[in-house]
C-alpha cells in the first residue's frame, strides 16, 4: 500500500495495476477512491479475486482487465463507462447472455476478450447480431 500513498494524487497517470490490497497500511482506505482520484486513467488492470469491483467514476478509461474476477463481477461497471472500447476478463467464464448484455450497449469496434461458455453456432450468431465488433473468445 506504500506505492499506492505515493502516487495518489497524480492526475495525468494513464496506467494503473493492482495485484493487491490485502494489507492496508495508509490514511488510503477506499480502494474506490483511490482510483477514482485518477481521472485521466484510460488502462486499469485489477488481479485481485477478493476485489470488490464498484462503479468506479473513470471518464476517459479504454482498457479494462479484469484477471480472476469475483463471480458476481459487476457488469454495471462496464456498462458505466461509455469510453471504454476494450474488455479482457481472465479466469471466469462467461455465458452468451453475460456477452450479449454488454455489447449491446457499446460502440462499434469494441473489443471483448473472455472466455466463454457457449457453443461455437452460438459464437457465430453473435457474431453476426455484432458484426462491427471484435470478440476474442
Amino acid at each position: 500500500m506504500q506505492a499506492l500513498v505515493c502516487i495518489q494524487g497524480s492526475a495525468n497517470l494513464k496506467r494503473l495495476t493492482i495485484y493487491s490490497c490485502q494489507t492496508v497500511n495508509s490514511p488510503i482506505t477506499d480502494l474506490t477512491l483511490f482510483i477514482e482520484s485518477f481521472k485521466n486513467l484510460k488502462l486499469l488492470h485489477l488481479y485481485q479475486r477478493s476485489l470488490i469491483v464498484n462503479l468506479y467514476q473513470l471518464p476517459k478509461l479504454e482498457t479494462l482487465n479484469l484477471i480472476e474476477p469475483r463471480v458476481e463481477w459487476n457488469e454495471q461497471l462496464v456498462l458505466a463507462h461509455p469510453s471504454l472500447k476494450e474488455l479482457v476478463i481472465v479466469g471466469e467464464k462467461m455465458n452468451i447472455d453475460q456477452v450479449r448484455g454488454i455489447v449491446r450497449n457499446k460502440r462499434a469496434g469494441f473489443k471483448i476478450a473472455a472466455n466463454v461458455d457457449f457453443s461455437e453456432s452460438q459464437a457465430i450468431v453473435l457474431a453476426k447480431e455484432y458484426p462491427n465488433y471484435i470478440f476474442s473468445i
